[in-house]
């Protein structure tokens, strides 16, 4: 005899137990914020002497942008044929929240590491969410 589905979920269920799915839908905040956020993708390649710990330089510098107003997430990925070669994807609450970011790096105070273990090759471009 299968077991009963769980009974403790409000969400319907899509197809047979046990192989069914939550149908759950991200509440209407979720998805406004999601909607308006703006992705942001930086290509680095870093310099063929960067220091051994340069990655973690990068995760410290990382760090900072997490703790940023409006930052969402970042994911950092790697080449597989160059593993200096990384990508770096960051989602912002919005346009502005990515710009007061950028703009904060520029000062004194935001100022990182970043081009000097690059050598300054780094590519940033930005994207929105369409409907497509």
């Amino acid at each position: 005899m299968r077991p009963a589905p769980p009974s403790s979920c409000d969400a319907p269920l899509l197809g047979p137990w046990p192989h069914q799915v939550l149908a759950i839908k991200p509440s209407n905040e979720a998805r406004y914020r999601r909607a308006m956020a703006i992705t942001s993708v930086l290509d680095i390649q870093l310099r063929p002497d960067a220091p051994a710990d340069a990655e973690t330089r990068i995760s410290a510098i990382l760090s900072q942008t997490r703790a940023r107003p409006g930052f969402l997430s970042a994911d950092v990925v790697r080449d597989l044929d160059d593993p200096r070669h990384l990508v770096v994807i960051e989602v912002w609450e919005s346009l502005e929240a990515d710009e007061a970011y950028r703009a904060w790096r520029a000062t004194p105070e935001g100022e990182s590491e970043l081009r000097e273990l690059t050598e300054g090759q780094i590519a940033l471009t930005r994207y929105e969410p369409t409907t497509l």
